[in-house]
This record gives structure tokens, sequence and C-alpha cells, in this order.
């Protein structure tokens, strides 16, 4: 058994970049840019040099500071055949035999592809450790493209953006508010999980099919939880077979969107009878993962169908 002994102190020092990289960590101290100001280490292109540009500004890396008073310049390798998507990292490598190669700006070059991604970055606890600060697409014919700032603020356990820019490499648990879906995601340390978000508006539902008609009320949204509410009042049927579309293909888009068939109970002045076995059956409304809507249990015409229910669409 080992026991070493509280350092710093006046008796023991802190004498290795792993004890050094403990201490920061279990401070709970993170990677990321120093964003005060907020233009700190902001990616641009030079295009006529063809390298990618970092403004002056600062970043910690494993509870190393880099920092750069002026832009700094990376060489962007040349045109592959096809496109690919490059990426700047701020690479920590702990192997380095100089202070340059330590902690400092690199390129990963991406796979040139007909559908290119974005190349991964390495994060291990002994060797390298890169922290993303953008990507962009390397065209074949030379071009520098969509530019995709990816910095993040040292520390900061809330970020938000586009839902496509949520980084996979964060180590704290965190906050994302997806900013084009208006959703909280939580990052768990491995993947991102869904939250919650506000409730969103009421929206009126589209023209119905197969003779179906909407006598009242048709509207639907999403609840705070992500889930999708419904109310139908009045549906006056049409035809009647067990199985009827009665809302089409994409009725309900993006986010209305069901990962598997959900069938609810609804209500009728008039049950459906089931020919097959002489009784009386409950209708129900299935949502499909189309967006399309198909009607069940129903062998005769209800007078009348109503629905109001929650319909989850996660899991």
């Amino acid at each position: 058994m080992t026991v070493t002994n509280g350092r710093p102190s006046p008796f023991l020092q802190l004498a290795t970049d792993a004890d050094w990289e403990s201490y920061t960590g279990g401070a709970g101290n993170g990677d990321g840019v120093v964003m005060n100001p907020t233009t700190s280490l902001a990616p641009s292109f030079d295009v006529p040099g063809r390298n990618i540009v970092m403004a002056a500004g600062n970043c910690i890396v494993k509870g190393k500071l880099w920092s750069t008073d002026a832009n700094v310049s990376t060489a962007i390798p040349a045109a592959s055949a096809s496109n690919r998507i490059d990426r700047l990292v701020m690479r920590l490598n702990r192997t380095a035999g100089t202070a340059i190669a330590f902690l400092q700006p690199v390129v990963i070059t991406g796979t040139p592809s007909g559908s290119p991604v974005i190349p991964a970055i390495t994060q291990s606890p002994t060797g390298n450790w890169d922290l993303p600060i953008c990507h962009w697409t390397s065209t074949s014919a030379g071009g520098l493209t969509s530019l995709v700032d990816e910095r993040y603020d040292v520390g900061r356990t809330m970020h938000s953006g586009p839902a496509a820019n949520m980084p996979t490499w964060l180590i704290r648990p965190t906050l994302f508010y997806q900013t084009d879906l208006n959703q909280v995601m939580v990052w768990n340390g491995s993947s991102w999980l869904f939250l919650g978000q506000p409730a969103d508006t009421v929206h009126n539902m589209p023209a119905m099919s197969a003779g179906w008609s909407i006598g009242q009320t048709a509207k639907y949204r999403l609840n705070g939880d992500g889930d999708l509410q419904v109310v139908f009042r009045d549906l006056i049927p049409g035809t009647i077979t067990d199985g009827t579309t009665i809302w089409g293909a994409g009725t309900f888009s993006g986010n209305y969107l069901v990962t598997g068939p959900r069938r609810m109970v609804s209500y009728a002045q008039l049950q459906g009878l089931d020919a097959g076995s002489g009784r009386t059956e409950g209708c129900a409304l299935q949502f499909e993962i189309d967006g399309s809507v198909t009607v069940y249990g129903v062998a005769s015409a209800a007078t009348r169908l109503d629905f109001h229910g929650t319909i989850p669409l996660w899991g």
C-alpha cells in the first residue's frame, strides 16, 4: 500500500503532470476556451494561404493554460480527390519532447468521401488529449467552406447552439439548449439524453383522408416533456375499415414523429362492432412512424369519434 501525503505543502509538492491533472480535474476544472472575450480563439479562414486561423485568446486543456496575444495560423492540407471534413483541435501531447509540441493547434485531416464525416478526436488518459476548436469542408476543387465553430467556454455546465453542434467529448455532466429545436438535453458522460422543453404553440391538423372530416377541433402540440398532445373532437367518419388511414403520411413531421407505432383508445358515440366476434369494441387511433394516423377496432361507423391524450415520442 502506498499513501502519498497531502500536497502541495511546505513539505511535499505536486511532482508530476499526472499529479497536476488529478488535482485540477478533481477540483472540477473542465477543458475549454477561456471565452473572455467571446472572440477568444475564434476560428476563421485564411483562404489565399490555405490556413485555419485562431484569434488571440486562451484555452485550458487538462489543467494546462495555452494563450496567444495575436492570430495563430495552422496550415490546412492540400485538397483531396473528393470532399472531406477537416477539424482543428488544441492537442495536448503528453509524450512531446518540446514545449511547442506539448500543447498546440493541430489539423485532423478527414477521410475524402462523397459523404464525408467529421473526423474523430483523441482523448487518452495517458497519450494525446484533443480540445475541438472548429471543423469545415475542404472541397475537392480546393475550396474551404462550411466553417463550424466548436469552441466551448471552460468550466461551463450549460451550453447552447444547434442540435448538430452538441459535443460528444465532454467529461462532466452538462446541459445543452438546442436553439433550433427548443429542447434541453443532458450529457451523462457518454451520450445526450432528452431533458425537457417548453410546450410549443397549438397547431391545427390538416385535412383528413378516406372521406373523414373534422367536425369541431383537431389540434396538436408538444408538451414540456417533449411528447405529443392531441385533441380531436367530432371527427366525422367516412370509409370505415379496420386499419383505415385517416391522416396520411407526413401529417406529423420532425419532432412530432413517434419512434414506434402508438395506439391509443378513443371515444365514440357508438362503439364499433367487431363483426367477427359479434361483440362491441372500443375504437383506437394509431400514430405511425411516418407521421400518419390510422383507426382500428372499427367495423361499423361511429357517429362521432373524439380523442384526447399524450403520445410518448421518446424511446
